[in-house]
Formats: structure tokens, sequence, C-alpha cells
């Protein structure tokens, strides 16, 4: 029975797949493999556009088989199931706990670092702007090798100055500049961040804090 639902699932005949694999869980409920055959039933109603059925099942993936490869992906699922259909706040809970989780498969899971840039960016979309910015900085710090982990700091660094968190902009700035002082494609994310404190010091209208503004437009 495996045999022939994985050849409809190759096939592409994910309707008659999707029920061989469901099959193949009630008639044997203790086969080995039911942890696989649950998630390629989900997978299979996925591509069929059937979500809800398709959700139930990873979530039984999820709950049943939490310690397996298949309930990472399954996780994963949830979360880009749920922000499809605007349920913002599954799909940030999906990848953060995917992202926290300290289990093997968790941590070694190859879009692990998706689940953290995807969590970020949706509290950016639903305007969670302390919650984004903060998952921001954390996705640099935690992935600094990443191509985009600069661009993220300085994000997190602007995001913090629009809702008045200066002194968080401020260290985050700060950081930005101490470890990419010397890195010519971060350049222009330096400037941009001088810019945005030189225009909080002149807010200010201070004598000190328009000379400490001067110097920043100079730099």
């Amino acid at each position: 029975l495996f045999k022939i639902a994985f050849q409809l699932f190759n096939d592409k005949k994910y309707l008659e797949a999707g029920a061989e694999f469901l099959r193949i869980i009630e008639e044997n409920p203790t086969f080995e493999h039911n942890n696989i055959a649950l998630y390629n039933a989900a997978f299979a109603y996925e591509q069929l556009k059937y979500y809800d059925s398709s959700m139930q099942l990873y979530r039984r993936v999820l709950n049943e088989y939490g310690n397996t490869k298949e309930a990472v992906n399954a996780l994963y699922k949830i979360g880009e199931n749920a922000e499809k259909f605007f349920d913002y706040d599954t799909a940030v809970s999906s990848f953060l706990s995917l992202y926290n989780n300290k289990s093997e498969h968790y941590q070694s899971f190859n879009r692990r670092v998706d689940a953290l840039r995807q969590a970020a960016r949706i509290k950016l979309l639903t305007e969670d702007q302390k919650g984004a910015a903060d998952l921001l900085v954390r996705y640099h710090n935690d992935f600094p090798g990443q191509s985009d982990a600069p661009s993220f700091l300085y994000q997190a660094g602007r995001v913090y100055a629009e809702i008045g968190r200066m002194s968080d902009a401020q260290k985050t700035f700060s950081d930005l500049r101490r470890k990419y002082s010397s890195d010519l494609q971060v350049r222009p994310y330096i400037i941009a961040s001088y810019v945005i404190e030189a225009r909080y010091q002149r807010s200010k209208n201070t004598k000190a804090s328009l000379k400490t503004a001067r110097d920043y437009f100079e730099t």
C-alpha cells in the first residue's frame, strides 16, 4: 500500500494518493512510517488547495509525531498556510515555535533561518513595529553570515527610530557602524543611519544637539 500511495503521489494523482496514505494509517495504526504517510496526505491535499483538510492533517502530524522531521515541516507549512489566509497570529507563533524549539530536528531544519525571517516580515506587515525590530536584531545576531543580515540590522534601527525608541535605535546603529564600517556594500545603510540620528538631534534643538546633528550630517 505504501508503494502504491507513493506512486500515486509521484504521478501527481494527489486526491488518490491522499486517500491511500490515510487508509494506510487507519488500517495499520502501528506502522512505523505513519508519520510520513500522514505528512504526505497533508501535502497532497495542499496541492489540491484543500487547505482546511491539509491544515488539519499538518496539525495531526505535529501533535502525534512532534519529534520527527515531518513534524518540523508540518509546523512550517502551518505557518505558511496561516499567512495565506491572513491568520497572522498563527503564522508568527508557528514560525517562532519552530525557531525556538531546541530539539535536534528543529535546530537542523534547513528553513529555520527562513522561519525567523518570515516572523519578522509578518510583524512588520501587521504593524507590530517593536516586535518586528526585536526580531530583525535577533536575526542579525543569530545569522550574521546571511547576506541580508546588515540590512536587517539597519532596518531594525530605522523602525526603532520611527516609533520613538531612539535609545534602541542609537544602540542598533552603533552596532551597525562598529561591525560594518569597512564594508563598502553596507556603507549606504551606515550613511542613512547617520541621517536618521542627525534629524533626531536637530529636532531636539539645543546647542549641543545641533552640533551633534551637524557632525552626523558631515560624516
